[in-house]
Protein backbone atom coordinates (compact mmCIF):
# COMPACT_ATOMS: atom_id res chain seq x y z
CA UNK A 1 0.00 0.00 0.00
CA UNK A 2 1.36 3.43 -0.90
CA UNK A 3 1.66 6.31 1.53
CA UNK A 4 0.27 9.76 0.91
CA UNK A 5 2.75 12.37 -0.21
CA UNK A 6 2.52 15.58 1.78
CA UNK A 7 2.17 18.74 -0.31
CA UNK A 8 2.82 22.16 1.18
CA UNK A 9 0.04 24.74 1.16
CA UNK A 10 2.22 26.89 -1.11
CA UNK A 11 2.50 24.07 -3.65
CA UNK A 12 -1.27 23.55 -3.58
CA UNK A 13 -1.90 27.27 -4.05
CA UNK A 14 0.49 27.40 -7.00
CA UNK A 15 -1.24 24.40 -8.59
CA UNK A 16 -4.65 26.04 -8.13
CA UNK A 17 -3.28 29.27 -9.58
CA UNK A 18 -2.09 27.34 -12.64
CA UNK A 19 -5.58 25.93 -13.15
CA UNK A 20 -7.22 29.32 -12.78
CA UNK A 21 -4.79 31.15 -15.09
CA UNK A 22 -4.29 28.47 -17.73
CA UNK A 23 -6.38 27.46 -20.71
CA UNK A 24 -5.27 23.84 -20.20
CA UNK A 25 -7.56 21.24 -18.67
CA UNK A 26 -7.21 20.02 -15.09
CA UNK A 27 -6.15 16.51 -16.18
CA UNK A 28 -3.42 18.00 -18.39
CA UNK A 29 -2.10 20.26 -15.64
CA UNK A 30 -2.23 17.41 -13.13
CA UNK A 31 -0.30 15.17 -15.51
CA UNK A 32 2.36 17.87 -15.94
CA UNK A 33 2.65 18.24 -12.16
CA UNK A 34 2.73 14.48 -11.61
CA UNK A 35 -0.36 14.42 -9.40
CA UNK A 36 -3.79 12.85 -9.65
CA UNK A 37 -6.37 15.00 -11.43
CA UNK A 38 -9.01 14.29 -8.75
CA UNK A 39 -6.66 15.63 -6.09
CA UNK A 40 -6.12 18.80 -8.12
CA UNK A 41 -9.90 19.17 -8.53
CA UNK A 42 -10.30 18.87 -4.75
CA UNK A 43 -7.66 21.56 -4.21
CA UNK A 44 -9.44 23.89 -6.64
CA UNK A 45 -12.76 23.25 -4.89
CA UNK A 46 -11.22 23.92 -1.46
CA UNK A 47 -9.62 27.13 -2.70
CA UNK A 48 -12.89 28.47 -4.08
CA UNK A 49 -15.06 27.68 -1.03
CA UNK A 50 -16.01 30.99 0.59
CA UNK A 51 -15.35 31.59 4.27
CA UNK A 52 -12.84 28.80 4.77
CA UNK A 53 -9.12 28.97 5.35
CA UNK A 54 -7.42 27.45 2.33
CA UNK A 55 -5.21 24.40 2.96
CA UNK A 56 -4.89 24.78 6.73
CA UNK A 57 -2.66 21.72 7.13
CA UNK A 58 -2.04 19.87 10.35
CA UNK A 59 0.94 21.83 11.66
CA UNK A 60 1.15 23.50 15.01
CA UNK A 61 0.71 27.28 15.43
CA UNK A 62 4.47 27.81 15.87
CA UNK A 63 5.13 26.33 12.41
CA UNK A 64 2.50 28.60 10.90
CA UNK A 65 4.09 31.64 12.56
CA UNK A 66 7.54 30.69 11.25
CA UNK A 67 6.13 30.24 7.73
CA UNK A 68 4.39 33.64 7.94
CA UNK A 69 7.59 35.35 9.05
CA UNK A 70 9.59 33.69 6.27
CA UNK A 71 7.05 34.94 3.72
CA UNK A 72 7.32 38.48 5.14
CA UNK A 73 11.13 38.51 5.24
CA UNK A 74 11.64 39.47 1.57
CA UNK A 75 9.43 42.53 2.09
CA UNK A 76 11.23 43.57 5.29
CA UNK A 77 12.47 47.15 4.74
CA UNK A 78 15.60 46.55 6.78
CA UNK A 79 16.14 43.08 5.34
CA UNK A 80 19.87 43.47 5.34
CA UNK A 81 19.79 44.52 8.98
CA UNK A 82 17.51 41.58 9.79
CA UNK A 83 20.11 39.22 8.36
CA UNK A 84 22.97 40.91 10.19
CA UNK A 85 21.23 40.63 13.54
CA UNK A 86 20.47 36.91 13.12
Amino acid sequence: MSQRRPYSPEYKQEAVHLVQQSDSSIPEIARNLGINDNMLRRWVKQATEPGKRVFPGHGNPRDEEVARLQRELPSCPGRRLCRLRA
